[in-house]
Order: structure tokens, then C-alpha cells, then sequence
């Protein structure tokens, strides 16, 4: 399995290649950002590696991070090309509930985790691509799960040459 200086190095260099298609797509620069700052959570801090432990780089959040690693092993759900990626944003939606709770009964929200709850559903299901704030998340999940999918992809590269090259 490649480490993650190898990840960063070789993410960087697949962004740098989406950013050039994106503009010659014209893809406003608004968005191309909301891609770019989803790729860089999933390449520099909430990675398919997270179920190792988080990176010593993510500071004070690798708390909220640390729990990911007994609900998912490693090569498992994690580093599924089809389903990674939304293990970790429900994952993240799973501890922004708890943190609306949390906050609710420090006093700090009017709202409890039933009204979370009720937004994230009426969210979903009127996704509209045509609103702004549904364009700038979905860009956002895109650089999320290309940043994972480039990672997965390093690995099973990594692990094929090991295999049967070396």
C-alpha cells in the first residue's frame, strides 16, 4: 500500500489535471473552488486512510475523526469506490448530530437534532441541481469522492505491482 506522501503527491497531480478539463469545460470558478476544497478535505485530512487514525496534520479535529476507525477497517468500506466516500459524509453527518445536540442542551441552539434530522431529509429528497447552494454541494462531493477514487485507485496500483512485480 502506498504511504501518504505517495497519496498527496499523486491526488495533487490528478486535481491538476481535473482543474485543466474544468476550465476547458468552463466550469465557473465558484465552483471549480467548491470542488477543489472538497478534494483537498478528502486528500489532506478525511482520506480512506482515516480508519487507520487521523493524519497528525488535522490537529484538534482528529477527534471528531478518531471514532471512524472502530466503526470501518481498513480496506473494507473505506476503500470501496462505490460506497467510501459516502460513509464518510454520513459519518460527518452522523457527529454534526451530535454536536446539534451537544450544543442544543449547552443552550447555544434554538434547534434541536429532530430539526437536523428533518432538514437533512427535505434536503435529499428536493435536490434541485439548479439552486445555487445544491450546485455548490455537489461540486463539492465530486472533488470529495475523485480525491477518494484517485486514492483507491493508487492503492490497487500499489498493490498489483507488489503482487506480481516484486
Amino acid at each position: 500500500m502506498a504511504n501518504g506522501r505517495a497519496h498527496d503527491r499523486w491526488n495533487l497531480f490528478w486535481l491538476a489535471l481535473m482543474i485543466a478539463y474544468l476550465i476547458s469545460r468552463h466550469l465557473s470558478l465558484f465552483l471549480l473552488c467548491f470542488f477543489i476544497l472538497g478534494f483537498f478535505l478528502s486528500t489532506f485530512i478525511f482520506s480512506p486512510d482515516t480508519d487507520l487514525g487521523p493524519k497528525k496534520r488535522v490537529g484538534v479535529v482528529g477527534v471528531i475523526l478518531y471514532p471512524y476507525q472502530f466503526f470501518f477497517k481498513h480496506r473494507g468500506f473505506s476503500h470501496s469506490l462505490l460506497w467510501g466516500t459516502f460513509t464518510r459524509i454520513i459519518y460527518l453527518l452522523v457527529v454534526g448530530a451530535l454536536f446539534t445536540i451537544i450544543l442544543r442542551k449547552m443552550g447555544y441552539l434554538n434547534f434541536d437534532v429532530s430539526d437536523y434530522l428533518s432538514f437533512l431529509k427535505s434536503s435529499v429528497e428536493n435536490y434541485n441541481y439548479k439552486l445555487w447552494e445544491y450546485k455548490l454541494l455537489t461540486w463539492f462531493f465530486l472533488g470529495h469522492f475523485f480525491s477518494d477514487f484517485s486514492h483507491i485507485i493508487l492503492d490497487r496500483i500499489y498493490s498489483f505491482i507488489k503482487r506480481w512485480l516484486l
